[in-house]
C-alpha cells in the first residue's frame, strides 16, 4: 500500500485545516516541504500508536507465476509495502508487521497477533494480477465479526479500481489511492477520535459521521447506510511528496518482517534480519519516480502528475551501504520508472554511489545495481556509462517495447540498439530488453525487423543478456484501457476458463480478436523458445569471454527452464483457447456504485462549512 497527504499540518475532530500551506501544496500537487518527516514527528509522540497492532499484507497469486523470471518474484520483495512499514516504525507503531504472501502464504488476518493483541488495522495491497487474494485477505477479516479491524487497500489495483474492493458482503473500509503519507494523515485524522482505550474501527466511523475526512486527497471510502445499495466518496487525487528524502531510513521495514513459514498465524517475533537473505537474493531500491513519456498502456505520467523525483545522491549511497553490510545483500534493483529521465540527476546520483564502499571494496566491485529506463534517454546519455558502472550500475532493464515504432515511438531504433548495447557490454552493463506483442504484428517476416521473432534474433545478436516479452494487455489506470474492451476484444470466458483479473498478467493474450488470439499466444511462445534455447545457451556456454558471458548462460538456463515450466502452467489455458469458444466483454468494468466527489457530496448533505483545502482541491 503507497500513501500521501494533503498538505494540512493539523486538523482536528472537525476535519477543519488551520494550515496555509495545504492550499499553495495542493495547487502545486505536491506537499508542503517537511510535510511528511514532521507527521512522523507527530505520530511518534501519540501514546495510543504503540497499543495498535498492525497487519500490512501484499497479496501474492501464484497462480501468476509464469515467464522467464518466474524465479526472481519470491527473490525480490515489494517496495511499496516495506516503504509503508518503515512509516509505521518511524511513526511509534511498533506492532507492526509486513506479512509477505511469497513467503508466508498462508497467514490469515483473523489469526493474526502481535504481542498477544490481535490486529486492529489490516492493510492489504497488490497488482491487479493479485486481487483474488487480497480478496480473499479481506474476506478472513470479516470472519472476525463485531471485533474485526478496520480494514483498508491499497497498491496499483486498489489505486486505479477502488470501487471494486468494496462489496456488499465484505470489503474494504477505505481504500488509500495515493502513497503512504496519505495514509498517515488519515491514520493521524482517526486517532483524534480513537483516544486511548477506543479502536481504529471506531474511530472511522465517528470520523465519517463527522465528515472528518474529507479534506485529505487520496482516499475512498463508504458513505452509505451499510445496506446492499453502496454509495462512495473520493476525495480526489493525491499529493506527492517532493523531497523523497523525507521518507524513514527504509531499512526499518525489514525489522517488522513475517518470518516464512506457512502456518496460519503470524510468528511470535518478526523474521531477524541475518535471515532476510535466506528468501531474498535481490532487494528493492526506491530511487526515482515518474518519466517524461506518455506511453497510452502506462499509468506513470499520470500517478506522478508528470513529475520526476529521486532520492539525494549521498541518501541513496548511505542506503545501499547499509543494506549490504547490514543484511548481506548485494543485490539491488532500483524500482525506477525511467532512472535516467534527467541526465543531470542520473550524473549526479552516481557520482555519488561511485564513492560508495561496502566493507572496504567500492562498489564498482562490491554490489550489483539494476534498474529499468529508456533506450532513447541512456542513449542520450551513454558518455557518462562509465561513472555510472564505477557506481555499481550492473545491468539496464529497457522497455523497447518494439523497435520499429509500429505500437509506439519513444525514440527506440535498431541503430541505437547495434550501438549501444555492444558499448553497454564493454563497460560491464548488460542490456535488458522488454518488448511487447501486440495484434497485427507477424512473428517473422522476411527482410525486416517488424516481426516479433526478427527483433529476438536481432536483440540477441546485438547482446542481450535477456528478454522478456508481453502481449499488449489493458491495464488499469491507463488511457488505453477502455479501447479494447470498447472493440470486443477483451475475453470475458474462453471455453471453461474464466478469464480473471490474475490472467491479466502479459503472459495470457486476453485482449485480441477471438480468432487470432491462440495465433499470437503461440507467437508469445515462440518468441521466448527463440530466445531461450540449447542452441544459445551453448554457445554461451562454451565461451566464456567476460563475466556477462558467464550470466548468458546462466540466464539461459533460467530461461529456459521457466519456459518448460510456464507451457505446462499454462496447459489449461492454451487447450481451451485453441478448441473452445470465447466470449467477450461488451464494455469495460465499472463501478457499480455510486461515487461523489466532495463537492457533490458536500452538497448533498448541505456541508456549507468547507474546509478552505477542499475549494483548492483540482
Amino acid at each position: 500500500m503507497v500513501g500521501q497527504t494533503t498538505g494540512v499540518t493539523d486538523c482536528g475532530p472537525t476535519g477543519q485545516a488551520d494550515s496555509q500551506g495545504a492550499l499553495s501544496a495542493k495547487k502545486n500537487w505536491f506537499l508542503a516541504p517537511g510535510f511528511h518527516r514532521d507527521l512522523e514527528r507527530k505520530l511518534v509522540q501519540r501514546p495510543e500508536c504503540e497499543d495498535i497492532a498492525t497487519g500490512i499484507f501484499y497479496a501474492f497469486d501464484y497462480r501468476t507465476r509464469l515467464g522467464p523470471f518466474v524465479y526472481v518474484d519470491r527473490r525480490l520483495p515489494p517496495a511499496g509495502v516495506l516503504t509503508l512499514g518503515a512509516s509505521m516504525v518511524a511513526s511509534g507503531f511498533k506492532r507492526t508487521r509486513v506479512v509477505l504472501q511469497q513467503w508466508s502464504p498462508k497467514v490469515r488476518p483473523s489469526q493474526g497477533m502481535i504481542d498477544g493483541r490481535k490486529l486492529e488495522m489490516v492493510l492489504v495491497s497488490g497488482m491487479q494480477m493479485h486481487s483474488a487474494p487480497m480478496y480473499s485477505l479481506m474476506a478472513d477479516s470479516h470472519t472476525m465479526g463485531g471485533d474485526r479491524p478496520l480494514i483498508l487497500a491499497g497498491g496499483p489495483k486498489a489505486m486505479h479500481q477502488p470501487w471494486d474492493m468494496f462489496r456488499p458482503e465484505g470489503g474494504a473500509d477505505l481504500v488509500v489511492t495515493g502513497e503512504v503519507s496519505v495514509f498517515l494523515q488519515m491514520v493521524d485524522r482517526l486517532l483524534d477520535y480513537r483516544g486511548r482505550s477506543g479502536t481504529m474501527r471506531s474511530a472511522f466511523e465517528r470520523a465519517k459521521r463527522d465528515n472528518a475526512l474529507l479534506d485529505i486527497p487520496g482516499l475512498v471510502y463508504r458513505v452509505d447506510d451499510g445496506g446492499s445499495q453502496i454509495e462512495l466518496l473520493s476525495t480526489g487525487k493525491q499529493l506527492l511528496l517532493r523531497d523523497l528524502d523525507e521518507l524513514p531510513d527504509a531499512l526499518l521495514g525489514y525489522t517488522v518482517l513475517e518470518p516464512a513459514h506457512k502456518k496460519p498465524y503470524m510468528a511470535p517475533r518478526p523474521m531477524p534480519l541475518d535471515e532476510v537473505r535466506k528468501h531474498a537474493t535481490f532487494l528493492p531500491v526506491l530511487t526515482t519516480q515518474g518519466c517524461r513519456f506518455v506511453c497510452p498502456y502506462c499509468p506513470i505520467p499520470d500517478n506522478n502528475h508528470r513529475s520526476f523525483r529521486h532520492k539525494s545522491p549521498e541518501r541513496l549511497r548511505l542506503e545501499i551501504q547499509r543494506f549490504a553490510e547490514q543484511l548481506g545483500i548485494k543485490n539491488f534493483f532500483g524500482v525506477d520508472d525511467n532512472m535516467f529521465n534527467s541526465e543531470q540527476a542520473i550524473l549526479d546520483i552516481f557520482r555519488e554511489l561511485a564513492r560508495g564502499k561496502v566493507n572496504g571494496k567500492p562498489f564498482s566491485k562490491s554490489i550489483f545495481y539494476g534498474t529499468e529506463a529508456t533506450l532513447h534517454d541512456v542513449y542520450r546519455s551513454k558518455e557518462i556509462l562509465p561513472i555510472c558502472r564505477k557506481g555499481g550500475l550492473r545491468a539496464i532493464w529497457f522497455g523497447i517495447e518494439d523497435m520499429t515504432g509500429d505500437l509506439v515511438k519513444k525514440g527506440q531504433s535498431a541503430e541505437k540498439v547495434a550501438e549501444l548495447f555492444p558499448l553497454m557490454r564493454r563497460w560491464g552493463i548488460w542490456p535488458m530488453p522488454m518488448l511487447m506483442h501486440y495484434e497485427g504484428q507477424p512473428f517473422y517476416t522476411r527482410g525486416s525487423l517488424k516481426g516479433l521473432s526478427n527483433q529476438v534474433a536481432y536483440l540477441h545478436k546485438q547482446g542481450a543478456g535477456s528478454v522478456q516479452i508481453t502481449f499488449l494487455t489493458p491495464a488499469v489506470g491507463t488511457k488505453m484501457y477502455d479501447e479494447p474492451f470498447n472493440k470486443g476484444q477483451v475475453a470475458k470466458q474462453v471455453g471453461r476458463v474464466s478469464v480473471d483479473d490474475y490472467l491479466y498478467d502479459g503472459q495470457h493474450v486476453v485482449a485480441c480478436t477471438p480468432k487470432v488470439a491462440f495465433k499470437h499466444q503461440m507467437n508469445l511462445l515462440g518468441a521466448y523458445a527463440a530466445f531461450y534455447n540449447p542452441i544459445n545457451f551453448l554457445k554461451k556456454a562454451v565461451r566464456f569471454r567476460d563475466p556477462l558471458t558467464f550470466y548468458d548462460a546462466a540466464l539461459q538456463y533460467f530461461g529456459m527452464a521457466g519456459w518448460v515450466r510456464s507451457v505446462w502452467a499454462m496447459r489449461q489455458w492454451l487447450w481451451n483457447l485453441a478448441l473452445r469458444p470465447m466470449t467477450v466483454h461488451e464494455a469495460p468494468p465499472c463501478s457499480a456504485w455510486k461515487i461523489w466527489t466532495v463537492e457533490e457530496y458536500s452538497a448533498k448533505i448541505g456541508l456549507n462549512a468547507q474546509p478552505s483545502c477542499l475549494q483548492a482541491t483540482a
